[in-house]
Parts: C-alpha cells; structure tokens; sequence
C-alpha cells in the first residue's frame, strides 16, 4: 500500500511538474540562455524529489509540494497589463456609456479588408437603442478541417437592420502569433472586439476563407438585452483591470459563457464547453438554436454554412441579410435567389 500511495503520488507529481515546466519556460525572460538554465534546474530538482519519494519519503513529498507551491504562487502574482504595442486588429479596447436604453460603442471596429493582411483600419462610435434589440444569433467558425477546436462569435441584431458582434479574442502583441499551448501560460491578454459582420464576419468567410456557421437562437430581446449588457460591462471592466486569456478556462467559448449563464438554465457539465467545435451541436440539443421540428442537426449545420450563400454577395451592404437566407424557415429556393439578385 505505501508503494502504491509512493507511485500515486509521483504520477500526480509529474502532471503537476509538466504544467510548472510549461510556466518556468514561458514565464522566464526571453532569453535562450537564460530560459534554458531555469528549466534545466527545475528538471534537475524534480527528479531528486521523486527519487526521495522512494528513499526519504516525508523530504521528497513536502520538498515537493514546496517546489511546486513556489511556482504556482509565483504564476498567481504576475499582473496583466494594457500596456503594449498591440497588433492594429486589437490596438483598441471598447468603451461603452449608457444614457437610459441608449448604449454608445467607442472604439467599434469596421475594418475594410483588401486582402487578410491589406486592410484600412477603421474604428468608429456607434450608438444603439437596447429597446430596440430583436435577436441574438451563435456564430461558430472552423479553419483546417478541425472539428474539435472553434473560434465562436455572438451578433445581437437591431431593429434598424445592424447587427453588432462579440468576439473574446487574444490581444497580442505585433510579432506575436497566437498558440494554444502558450495561452496557458499569460501569454496574452483576453478583448472583447465589438465590431460590425462586415468586419468580423466577412474576414473570416470572404478572406481567409474558413467556414463560418451562423444560427438564430431561442432567446428573446429580453434575453438578448441582458446578455449583451453584461458583455458591455465586462468591456468597461478590462479598460481599469485587464485579464489573460486561458486556452481552456478563459477562451473565446469559456468567457462568454458567464453571460449566457444569466438567461440559461445552467446546464450539466458537458466536455464540449471546453471542445467547442462541438459548441453548436451542444447548442442544438439542448434547445438553444431555434430549428424546425425534428430537424436533424447534421441538415440544421450544412444549411446554416454561412460560405454557401457569401460567395454570391455582389455588394456589402446585403452581407447581414444575405447570410441569415436559411433563418427563414420556410424559405424556398426561389426566394433566396430573389435575395441573392438583390
């Protein structure tokens, strides 16, 4: 049993160790040699402490916890900043006021793309009337044949015919390239973009060509109003007291999450909060996309491919609606090539 409690103890050790490793080597100057000599120490003390679990057991444990204590206390303390010379796409944080049901966007981005990487940047100010909020529609979008990993997007549609989109992003740094293993180390902090669906949506489905899957939900204006409001605050929140972005616990999905939270009854856990590529199909199951009765997801995902109908948009201005054609539910064929003429 001791032998046993000794192995137990070494294997939760070691996982615990691989995350420390991850943080001593990101966390530690950018500097090779520097980085190299932190990493190759701790190596060193881990596995003198494993092997006292076998020869001084109580030395090896406490030594150990000790060790590891040091490091995750160490990774608690470092702040995030806004201070930084940020890629244009993030260069800016949004600021929202509110004047009675009237909310103003500072810093609302409607980049006009010539290319992914040829683009004029363009940040505006845009007020919106939250009386006026009619729908909240779930965008997910998939690049390289991944089914398991999604970015996910919110759009919250207006009377007047705009729509305005949540995006939880990383805010990196020019030079900087987003990775999944270095988003669990504070390697970049987390914004909230708002932006318009001629930027954020059509970057993705007209430029880098990755397919984006739009859907109506079930929630209310009600509804729509009070998730959107949150979204607005947790903006505010990050200009005074900025946040790192998590790969797992603080992503794209995970941050939006809370917010919905406040109109959804709080599901079971459900491993595909953290795999969101399946994020639209636990959507799906569990009533949140509006769809016709009986309807089988697999048709519901293939006919809401927003890249099947974008193609065809001769002028911008027709983008919102062109990419809402499968959210009439009756729709007819003729019908939507009478939008697309149009």
């Amino acid at each position: 049993m001791r032998l046993l409690l000794k192995i137990l103890y070494s294997v939760l050790f070691s996982g615990v160790s691989l995350w420390c490793f991850g943080a001593v080597w990101y966390l530690t100057p950018d500097i090779s040699w520097l980085r190299i000599s932190a990493v190759s120490v701790f190596t060193v003390l881990i596995v003198c402490m494993l092997a006292l679990v076998f020869i001084r057991p109580r030395v090896g444990i406490l030594s150990g916890i000790c060790l590891v204590t040091f490091i995750i206390t160490w990774y608690s303390f470092i702040p995030a900043s806004n201070d930084g010379n940020w890629q244009a796409s993030c260069s800016r944080l949004p600021e929202v006021t509110f004047e009675g049901s009237r909310a103003t966007v500072k810093n609302l981005r409607d980049f006009k793309y010539r290319t992914v990487t040829d683009f004029q940047v363009n940040y505006i100010t845009r007020s919106y009337d939250l009386d006026k909020l009619r729908s909240l529609d779930f965008a997910v979008v998939r690049w390289n044949g991944n089914r398991a990993v999604a970015h996910t997007m919110l759009s919250f549609g207006f009377d007047d015919g705009r729509y305005l989109v949540v995006s939880a992003e990383t805010r990196l740094r020019k030079g900087q390239r987003q990775s999944g293993i270095k988003g669990l180390y504070k390697q970049y902090n987390i914004i909230y973009i708002l932006g318009t669906e001629e930027d954020l949506f059509r970057l993705r489905t007209n430029f880098r060509r990755e397919l984006l899957y739009l859907y109506p939900t079930t929630s209310t204006p009600a509804e729509a109003r009070l998730v959107l409001t949150d979204l607005f605050r947790k903006c505010n929140r990050l200009l005074k007291k900025p946040k790192f972005y998590n790969t797992i616990t603080y992503n794209c999905t995970s941050s939006l999450i809370p917010s919905l939270n406040k109109i959804r009854t709080k599901e079971k856990f459900d491993i595909r909060v953290y795999l969101n590529g399946y994020s639209d199909e636990m959507a799906f199951e569990n009533g949140w996309l509006r769809h016709q009765p009986g309807e089988d997801f697999i048709d519901y995902q293939a006919r809401h491919l927003t890249n099947l109908y974008v193609e065809r948009v001769k002028k911008s201005r027709n983008y919102s609606q062109i990419i809402r054609i499968p959210f009439t539910l009756d729709y007819s064929k003729g019908a939507a090539e009478h939008m697309l003429r149009e």
